[in-house]
């Protein structure tokens, strides 16, 4: 028994959890794989490519679920492909469609890929500068969002990844002041 709660699945087997029809069985296979990205398997080295596209395609899932789980395994392949998947996370938070994930379900999945923003700047330690624009830039735009907890969300985000830059933030300071100062005079939301 202990023996079958210490496996883990290998590449091969999360490629075939891929291939299932039913979803908990798919996003089993890519939590695995993330869990191998994150450990550095061996074997799931080889084909990081493979598995950075294959997270990649998961992102346009209609379920959340699979969604969700993609962007968590493409935080994981940051490491590895940081120009790519910042600027892929950036857009899916800077353009998910309020229409098509309305209430709720929108701010959760801004939520989720805010976070994983958030941790590719902790997983890039000193080379998280060279991204600053890239990190901040829609996080400063979401300052302006009709939803208070959307915003509340960014400026939170916003201040982590500032923290991540260790305050060097060059030209980009002004932008990021002016849109505190306008928040605290002129928004409504506590």
């Amino acid at each position: 028994k202990q023996a079958l709660e210490e496996r883990q699945d290998t590449y091969e087997d999360c490629l075939n959890h891929l291939e299932d029809k039913e979803i908990p069985i798919r996003g089993h296979g890519l939590i695995a794989l993330t869990k191998l990205v994150n450990h550095r398997d061996e074997e799931s080295m080889k084909h990081i490519e493979d598995i950075f596209e294959t997270f990649q395609n998961h992102l346009t899932d209609q379920d959340t679920y699979i969604y969700l789980q993609a962007v968590k395994g493409l935080s994981a392949c940051a490491f590895y492909k940081p120009d790519i998947v910042i600027t892929k996370l950036c857009r899916e938070y800077a353009l998910l469609d309020d229409a098509k994930y309305p209430g709720e379900k929108g701010l959760e999945l801004r939520t989720k890929v805010g976070e994983a923003l958030v941790n590719i700047t902790k997983t890039l330690a000193e080379l998280t500068p060279h991204y600053k624009n890239k990190l901040l830039n829609p996080f400063l735009a979401q300052l302006n969002h009709p939803d208070p907890m959307i915003r509340s969300s960014s400026l939170s985000n916003l201040g982590e990844i500032c923290k991540n830059l260790k305050f060097s933030l060059g030209n980009v300071a002004q932008e990021i002041f002016q849109g505190l100062h306008y928040i605290l005079q002129f928004d409504k939301a506590i």
